[in-house]
This record gives structure tokens, C-alpha cells and sequence, in this order.
């Protein structure tokens, strides 16, 4: 694959007539601590009808629910956890597992729980590639529903910022945006906006904005490979050829495991522009961990705080956890899309 494109692929990153025993009851804990028992009935996509053995027949929101545990229509929300004590946080929060005679291959992101003994929080870092199918999106939602507050990543613009620097902000990652959009669609996948629902009242961005950003890339000289007009156009080239050989749903399953390996890579990846990395990684992990700091601050015992970033953005993150008096407790990995 073009090395022309390696930044590209860096950046991206029911029912039933009768309530079932004890045994085989399902339990729904909500954000409250309060516990339902019974079983499910009808899910839809925002909520689902619950026959608890108590209260009968009730609707439950998604985005109240903390663990859904058993039954067949178990919900992949956050698994209770099945083993005490501390564990080691991942090295990277993106892999990729290999295609094994007749079973595909998967790029798959970390999501690590975090919990502080002496202050009784849990911290949840939950990593992304930012396309992918349409499903993974929908586990990483209600992972993250699952929490009190959601600290997420998304560089913005302020209402007060200059109208001329924010233009040329704009345009210029905008730019950035078009190629990954591109890329999404030569290997069949979506974008992460389109399918993750930021519009929760406890959803709050947490990220720097654009105009401060590009202020700081001048401060430094360092600049995007896209302000580049000779690597934009020859990464449109690759792109173009790229595209060519990957007719099929075969072709297609290959090129998505050649960008898994690659985004498996991206700490590797990233090194190749070290001024650049410096600035959309661990400026703005700075930046964002001063948000968290504030937040954690504030919580009461009990409460889940959730940081929702790109997963090159994590192990530092994790880092940071750790400092702050924080014990990663577990690791559930999320599959982002097949390959070959």
C-alpha cells in the first residue's frame, strides 16, 4: 500500500406467556443500582419493554441500563465483571486478528474499565476507529450510554473565533475529512458520526477547538498532509488505484484486512510525523485530561464516567488513569469490521 496514504489510514482510527425461575431470570441493572428480574420483551432501538416479577410490564430506556445480564436477548451493554483485581492495561487499544482457514479476520478496538477503590468511581476508556459497520457503532453506543457522563472527541469551532481564521480552518480539514469519507466508502463501511448519537444530555465534548488547534500547528510549523496540494494529489492517485483492485466483496474483505494491519500499526504509523503527533495527540490528551480531572473532581461516589476518543489517544489516557489513582479492572474488545 502507497505510503501516500498511510496518514490517512493513521488518522482514522419476544416474548413469552410466563416469568422464567430464578435461575434462568434475566437481570437489568440500572444507573440507579436498582435491579429488575424477569425478561425481556419486544426490544426496540432505543429502549425495550421489561416483564420485571415486581412492577410487571416496564419500559426501559437504553441509555438508563448499566448490565443486562442473561436470556437470549442478552444486550451487549457492559459485562459484569468476571474476575477481581487489577489487570494490565492494553499496550494498544486497536488490533488485528488474522482470517484462520474459513473464519474472517477482524480490526477490533479496546474499551478498558477502570475503577478508584478509595473514591468509589469508574472510569471507562473507550477507544474507536472512526469508520466501521454500522453494528460496531451501535455496541460502542450503548457501551457508552451505560455511563453518567460521556467525555467524547470531536474538534470544533468557537462562536467567538475569527470568521477568517475559522474559514480557513474549516476548509483546510475539510479536506481531511473528504479523503477519509473516500476511504470509508471503497471498503464498505460508514463514518462514526452518522451512526453514534451524540445528542444525550450527559454527553459532553471535551476536545479542543479547531481555531486553537490551527493556532498551535503555526506556533510549532507543523502543518497537515493535506495542506500539501502534491501529497493530496498524489494520495487521491493511490486512493484511485486502490479502489481499482478492490472490486468484489472478496477484494474488498482483503483491502479491509491490509487497513487492519496497518491501523494495528498506528502507533508505529504516527511516529512518522512526530511534530504532528505531538499536536493531535498528546496536546489535545492534555487538554481533554484537564475536562476528565474536572469531572472526577466533581463525581460522587458510584458515578461511571466514560472518555470516548480515537484508540491512539488511549494508552496515554490510560496512563494518566493510573496516575490519578485509578486500576484498570477489565478489557472487552470490539469488532470494528471483518477482513481476509
Amino acid at each position: 500500500m502507497s505510503k501516500s496514504i498511510l496518514w490517512v489510514v493513521a488518522l482514522m482510527g419476544l416474548t413469552s406467556g410466563c416469568l422464567l425461575s430464578q435461575a434462568e431470570a434475566e437481570i437489568v441493572t440500572l444507573k440507579s443500582g436498582r435491579a429488575l428480574r424477569g425478561f425481556s420483551v419486544a426490544p426496540a432501538k432505543n429502549h425495550f419493554w421489561f416483564e420485571d416479577e415486581e412492577l410487571g410490564l416496564v419500559r426501559v430506556p437504553l441509555d438508563r441500563v448499566r448490565h443486562h445480564q442473561g436470556g437470549p436477548s442478552e444486550l451487549p451493554i457492559l459485562r459484569p465483571l468476571a474476575r477481581s483485581g487489577v489487570m494490565a492495561s492494553p499496550k494498544s487499544y486497536v488490533r488485528h486478528v488474522a482470517a484462520n482457514g474459513q473464519a474472517v479476520g477482524a480490526l477490533q478496538t479496546g474499551t478498558s474499565r477502570w475503577h478508584h477503590s478509595g473514591r468509589g468511581l469508574t472510569l471507562l476508556l473507550v477507544g474507536a476507529v472512526h469508520i466501521g459497520e454500522p453494528d460496531y457503532f451501535a455496541a460502542l453506543q450503548r457501551r457508552l450510554d451505560a455511563c453518567d457522563l460521556v467525555l467524547f472527541e470531536g474538534v470544533r469551532d468557537e462562536p467567538s473565533a475569527d470568521p477568517k481564521q475559522a474559514e480557513q480552518a474549516l476548509r483546510q480539514m475539510d479536506q481531511l475529512r473528504r479523503l477519509q469519507l473516500e476511504f470509508a466508502s471503497m471498503l464498505g463501511l460508514s463514518f462514526q458520526t452518522d451512526h453514534v448519537n451524540y445528542a444525550r444530555p450527559f454527553w459532553q465534548n471535551c476536545d479542543v477547538s479547531l481555531t486553537a488547534m490551527r493556532a498551535e500547528m503555526q506556533a510549532r510549523r507543523v502543518s497537515l498532509p493535506t495542506d500539501d496540494r502534491l501529497y493530496l494529489a498524489l494520495t487521491k492517485m493511490a486512493m484511485g488505484v486502490l479502489r481499482a483492485t478492490s472490486g468484489g466483496e472478496l477484494g474488498r474483505l482483503r483491502l479491509r484486512g491490509q487497513v487492519g494491519r496497518m491501523l494495528a500499526m498506528a502507533d508505529v504509523l504516527m511516529a512518522q510525523w512526530k511534530g504532528l503527533s505531538s499536536i493531535l495527540i498528546d496536546w489535545r490528551n492534555e487538554a481533554a485530561w484537564r475536562h476528565v480531572d474536572r469531572e472526577l473532581a466533581a463525581a460522587s461516589s458510584g458515578k461511571w464516567i466514560a472518555l470516548f476518543y480515537g484508540a491512539a489517544h488511549l494508552p496515554d489516557f490510560a496512563r494518566r488513569a493510573e496516575l490519578a489513582g485509578f486500576r484498570c479492572v477489565d478489557v472487552e474488545w470490539v469488532k470494528a469490521w471483518e477482513t481476509r
